[in-house]
């Protein structure tokens, strides 16, 4: 589809019949041929790669010289020019016709960039006042004060060059979300601006203006942080109604679910954890009466009749100070124990049951010892009787006081 062109053929030779013929056929055809002649006519000997030179059949050296008289009888025939290869365009001038080099000289051109000049350093030779006004302190003191900048309102600037959405939007990237939600002009933005100042209540009445997905989606996640997990289950089924594969609606609505069901069974468990301390507590309560009465009457009878009780109850007998001390400091223990424990609503069911058994045995304990005697004068004698029994012996290793003789107290 192209009207006029010109061809240029690099070569030091190739003058023939056919190249002719085809150099008419391409100038009837609406093309130039012109050609650039390589070599000299003296002509050099053609070097080989692996070492030597060319030979032609007979064995000589073949010798490679410009034939610059068929070049130009070919160059004629395509109706284009001819010239030798130079060291600089004149060649190429010579041969390229005035479309074609103006042509190239517009390309050139576009290629062409500017080259700054660097005349920067110049300005320095204006500070040279102010370095000789350096050995005067009060001109140098005078001139900072008037260098120094003014103070200037942002806000002014603000309006000038940017919008409220604009300004609420920088804001809102600097950290303040809520100077950003009184600048905001939409209500979806300013339901975000509030709810990353905290402010879910708010937020959430700017996500209930809008329809949509996304406002209700949002506005799900402000009830949700407001602790209103009943409407947020609500909203997220909205949510998921009008968009099946929203993945994030579908993946908080489980967690509030699971959330749910957790507080129910915490709040069960708390409620049957409290009627079971209820329980043990009264029946503590009763034994603990009869535990009184029962201390109250062994009071008040008399010494043969502790004897009988003592006689009838064994452990209470071998009961001695040391154990009895040992038997506080393990309920004082235990009662620290229980103090610095979980809530109930975090333990398991095995954490409970053991600890509802341990209640049980202290309470068990506990009413035990109140059910022993309170009577220092028997415990003096069995105190005495220990000491006796420990060092009661002479020299050989015998008893100083038999068993069936009568003893000092």
């Amino acid at each position: 589809g192209v009207g006029y062109g010109e061809v240029l053929l690099v070569t030091d030779g190739g003058g023939s019949p056919a190249a002719e013929r085809a150099a008419r056929d391409l100038r009837d055809a609406g093309f130039s041929l012109s050609i650039l002649g390589v070599g000299t006519r003296e002509g050099a000997p053609i070097p080989r790669l692996a070492g030597g030179f060319v030979t032609d059949n007979r064995g000589n050296i073949a010798v490679a010289r410009l034939e610059e008289r068929g070049l130009r009888e070919l160059a004629a025939a395509g109706g284009g020019r001819f010239a030798l290869l130079g060291p600089d365009d004149s060649d190429i001038d010579h041969l390229l016709s005035g479309e074609v080099r103006a042509a190239s000289v517009a390309g050139e051109d576009s290629l062409a960039s500017d080259q700054w000049r660097e005349e920067g350093p110049w300005l320095v030779l204006l500070l040279l006042p102010l370095v000789a006004m350096a050995f005067r302190r009060g001109w140098v003191l005078v001139l900072v004060i008037f260098i120094a900048p003014l103070p200037a309102q942002a806000s002014l600037w603000d309006d000038l060059w940017m919008n409220k959405n604009q300004q609420a939007e920088k804001a809102l990237e600097a950290g303040s979300p809520a100077d950003a939600a009184a600048l905001f002009d939409d209500t979806e933005w300013r339901g975000v601006a509030r709810y990353r100042a905290g402010d879910y209540t708010g937020s959430a009445r700017e996500f209930a203006e809008g329809g949509d997905v996304r406002n209700l989606y949002n506005l799900g996640n402000a009830m949700a942080q407001q602790g209103e997990y009943e409407s947020a289950i609500d909203t997220y089924e909205q949510v998921l109604e009008m968009d099946p594969g929203h993945e994030d609606a579908s993946h908080n609505l489980e967690l509030l679910k699971q959330l749910q069901e957790q507080q129910e069974q915490e709040q069960q468990q708390a409620g049957d954890d409290q009627q079971s301390t209820q329980n043990p507590g009264g029946e503590g309560e009763q034994s603990d009466s009869s535990g009184e009465q029962d201390q109250q009457g062994s009071q008040t009878s008399s010494d043969s009749q502790q004897a009988q009780d003592n006689q009838g109850s064994p452990r209470e007998e071998e009961m001695s100070e040391e154990d009895l001390e040992a038997l506080q400091e393990e309920l004082q223990r235990a009662a620290e124990e229980a103090e610095q424990g979980e809530e109930p609503q975090q333990l398991s069911e095995a954490q409970l049951a053991e600890m509802r058994q341990q209640q049980e045995a202290e309470q068990a304990m506990e009413q035990w010892l109140r059910r022993i005697p309170d009577d220092p004068g028997g415990l003096l004698r069995r105190k005495f009787r220990y000491q006796y029994q420990r060092y009661g012996k002479d020299q050989e290793g015998k008893d100083i006081w038999p068993d069936d003789e009568a003893q000092p107290w």
